[in-house]
């Protein structure tokens, strides 16, 4: 007869407990999931995506402890009733890219495997919401350049900075990124497909904004200590091409040949050419000097300027016609950050961040107010999808990225937290 003490007691009942645990799992891994009565109703093997686009890419993982003959995939768009089967792929295949049969359109999918006899239960399904677009984010938590889908849901590429990202730019010709960090006087060139650092460059003061010149195969980055530089794609050495001095920090391209930039020093929006030569200044609206420009935008078919200047008491907006030069007070209203327009010109969007939240205001072209977009804590940047004028929106201190259409119907948000400084599409 064996008497257990008290303790060896509790622990042999903790040693039966573990052995049990572990032949469930033992059971689990060795079960025949082409046997209808083995009791499983689903595989263990969720597919992912990796691009969400025109083009969904599902992967999925090496099955384990089975002979599989195939996998098959099935599919259920939208408000359709059921899945239905799509493809069957040999055994020694882990990827399929399937054609996006409507943009904006909940696609779902799940995996079952194909054995001698039978099928297996499907795995649990993946959603996805393709669109023609993906997004680049610069994030200040982790300090990374990341690549998301459309719908946020899944993030496919990450590059690691070496601090604070300032701006971002993609040279499309070679798929290379370029970033800057204006506290280290830096910025680097690395891949968009594989994030190898390329290229690196610290001769500048104060990189700041940056742009890829298609039409030149150059990079433009502004200087905010002293103007503008040329920076060759290939070998990131730097050339100073403006001849007028001043601070200009943000920059954007006007698809007919131009580039813009806003002008700390001067207080002003001022036009380039591509060689970098001053064409115009624009620092008064009407009769009265620009007092603090804090952001502009300008529209590409008519060259409109819309600009946010800072008073001692509020900011404005303000609309500057650059062919007549005649302007228009648009909106007067505390802490407004950013101003763009859609792709057709009727709507325009401004973000306004409260001390206790951030939204974003729908004016119509003539200035009349059509819609808030709220539930924002702090909107550090957004942008307007040009393919369908949906909104992309970096709420710095609620941790995420939203994608919006215009009514404000939610197409996704970032999982993770993430201190997202900056959005821009491709």
């Amino acid at each position: 007869m064996i008497i257990l003490k008290k303790n060896n007691f509790r622990l042999y009942t903790f040693f039966c407990f573990v052995l049990l645990f572990l032949s469930s799992c033992v059971e689990r891994e060795h079960s025949n999931v082409f046997d209808p009565n083995a009791g499983l109703d689903s595989l263990d093997a969720t597919p992912s995506i990796r691009r969400s686009d025109s083009v969904i890419v599902i992967t999925w993982p090496r099955a384990q402890s089975v002979e599989v003959k195939a996998y098959n995939l099935y599919r259920r768009v939208g408000g359709e009733q059921a899945f239905i089967k799509i493809k069957s792929v040999p055994n020694n295949i882990f990827t399929y890219s399937d054609s996006a049969t409507a943009f904006d359109i909940p696609h779902r999918y799940y995996l079952t495997y194909t054995g001698v006899d039978n099928e297996s239960p499907p795995t649990y399904s993946v959603c996805t919401i393709p669109g023609p677009a993906v997004f680049w984010v610069l994030d200040d938590l982790y300090l990374k350049i990341l690549r998301f889908t459309y719908d946020l849901g899944f993030e496919s590429f990450n590059f690691f900075a070496i601090w604070f990202p300032q701006n971002f730019t993609r040279d499309s010709k070679r798929n290379n990124g370029l970033v800057t960090f204006t506290s280290f006087r830096y910025f680097e060139i690395f891949n968009l497909q594989s994030a190898e650092l390329l290229l690196s460059n610290s001769q500048i003061e104060a990189p700041y904004d940056c742009l890829y010149l298609p039409g030149q195969d150059v990079y433009w980055i502004s200087d905010s200590s002293r103007g503008i530089y040329e920076v060759n794609p290939v070998t990131a050495i730097e050339n100073f091409i403006t001849t007028t001095a001043g601070k200009p920090t943000r920059m954007q391209y006007h698809a007919d040949g131009w580039v813009y930039t806003l002008d700390k020093q001067y207080k002003s929006i001022r036009q380039y050419d591509l060689t970098g030569q001053l064409v115009s200044e624009y620092s008064v609206a009407g009769t009265k000097p620009l007092v603090n420009p804090v952001g502009f935008h300008v529209v590409d078919f008519n060259q409109d300027l819309y600009i946010i200047d800072r008073n001692i008491e509020t900011d404005l907006l303000i609309r500057l016609k650059s062919q007549s030069l005649q302007s228009d007070t648009l909106m007067i209203a505390d802490n407004m950050r950013q101003v763009l327009t859609d792709q057709g010109g009727q709507a325009i969007w401004v973000s306004i961040n409260n001390p206790d939240d951030g939204y974003l205001l729908q004016l119509s072209a003539d200035g009349l107010r059509l819609n808030e977009l709220k539930g924002f804590k702090y909107i550090a940047d957004f942008k307007i999808n040009p393919y369908n004028n949906t909104l992309v929106i970096c709420d710095y201190w609620g941790d995420k990225v939203v994608h919006v259409r215009q009514d404000g119907s939610k197409i996704g948000e970032t999982k993770k937290r993430l201190a997202p400084h900056k959005v821009y599409i491709q």
